[in-house]
Parts: structure tokens; C-alpha cells; sequence
């Protein structure tokens, strides 16, 4: 609807600019002699023809309009905003789990990295959500970042105290928003949930400490681009 009724506006100012510059250039006679010369029109009003002449160039500009979407195109060009889409997820979104071997208390990660596939330095604000095994963030967490053309920025929770259970489940969801720095206040919005599933580790590191590997299963959910 928006575009529709840009378009009508740029048709109407067109419209009127036209009708303008024939009066003022004295247009409207040669408009005529065209009309009668090659379309064997008989003698018609001058102001007539100048009407009909300006409309039919706002109607040509409505729609050239719509169909070539002069409107973003022209709005790219005053105010310039990042491609939709251009912060992917990039690798493996990851979670991770780290059990402290003096109090036995276990830490969680949950991180993901996204790419900036413009080609102009990018400016973020976001709002991370997160659950690990039913614990969830205190208050969604805000930030900013920035990453230049073919950058990561990561977005990173830590938990510092989760519970532990046979079936490990935890969420992080982004809320994103982004344009480019230095060209235009344009903005572009990602969102995205990452659901990670697996199984507790048999067994617990040995005294010298090292790492479990488990298979994870992720999951995206209310994926949005805009």
C-alpha cells in the first residue's frame, strides 16, 4: 500500500511540474501541432492538449514507478541501508558446559556467530534472551557491536550456575538490529531463536580436567528478516 501511494504522489507531482514547465515554456501550441500532425487529431483547445499532455507523463511516470520501484531505489540512493539478510549465522551456533571441580557448580555458554556480508561497516543494537535447563537470564541482556564488511560479531550469554539434568535443553533468542555507520540511519532488523538439545556426558573429567563431547542437536525458530 505504501508503495502504491508513493507512486500516486510521484505521478501527481510529475503530473503537476509538467503542466507548469508547458505554461510557463509555452509548450502547450507544439503539443498540439504533435497531436494533429501525427495522431490527425482536429484543432482542439490549447489548454485542453496541455492537460491531457501533462497527464499522460504523470501516468507514464506512475507507472514506470511501480514498475521499476524508482521509490527504494531513490531512497538506496539518499539513505543508503545494509542488503536484507546481511548478518547471517555463520558456523555452528554453540553451547558448552563447564563444571567447576572444586565446588562441583556448572557454567554454561551459548554463543553464535553472524557475518556481515555488505559491503559497508555495520552497526548493531541487539537484545539477547536465554534459558539453559529451565534457569533463565535474570533480565534480557542489551548491547551494541560492529563488524566491517566480512567481520563476525558475536552475540555470547553466560550462565554462571545451571541446574544439571539427563536431558540438557537450553534456548537463546536475538532480537537485532543493525545499518551502516557511517552512510544513512536506515535500519534493518534480524531475529532469530537457536534451540539446543542433547545428553549429559556419561562419566566426569578426570582430576587433570579435559572435555566431554555430545552430539547437540539445534533447532531454529521465529526466524525474521526485515
Amino acid at each position: 500500500m505504501k508503495k502504491i501511494i508513493t507512486s500516486i504522489a510521484a505521478g501527481l507531482l510529475v503530473f503537476l511540474i509538467t503542466r507548469a514547465l508547458a505554461y510557463l515554456l509555452g509548450l502547450d501550441a507544439a503539443a498540439l501541432s504533435l497531436a494533429q500532425r501525427f495522431l490527425g487529431l482536429p484543432a482542439l483547445d490549447l489548454q485542453l492538449v496541455g492537460w491531457l499532455f501533462a497527464g499522460f507523463v504523470g501516468l507514464v511516470v506512475l507507472v514506470l514507478w511501480l514498475v521499476l520501484d524508482l521509490g527504494d531505489r531513490l531512497l538506496q540512493a539518499l539513505a543508503p541501508r545494509p542488503p536484507i539478510g546481511s548478518l547471517p549465522v555463520t558456523g555452528d551456533p554453540t553451547l558448552k558446559f563447564e563444571v567447576n571441580r572444586t565446588t562441583g557448580k556448572v557454567s554454561a555458554e551459548l554463543f553464535v556467530d553472524l557475518l556481515n556480508t555488505s559491503d559497508g561497516l555495520v552497526f548493531a543494537e541487539f537484545m539477547l534472551r536465554a534459558t539453559v535447563n529451565g534457569k533463565d537470564l535474570d533480565a534480557p541482556i542489551l548491547g551494541q557491536g560492529h563488524a566491517a564488511p566480512g567481520e563476525k560479531m558475536r552475540l555470547f550469554v553466560r550462565f554462571d550456575e545451571v541446574p544439571m539434568r539427563d536431558d540438557l535443553l537450553a534456548f537463546m533468542e536475538y532480537d537485532l538490529k543493525y545499518l551502516f555507520k557511517v552512510r544513512g540511519r536506515r535500519q534493518r532488523r534480524t531475529a532469530k531463536g537457536i534451540e539446543w538439545r542433547t545428553q549429559k556426558p556419561e562419566g566426569r573429567p578426570g582430576p587433570a580436567g579435559g572435555k566431554v563431547v555430545k552430539a547437540i542437536t539445534v533447532k531454529y525458530y521465529n526466524q525474521i528478516e526485515e
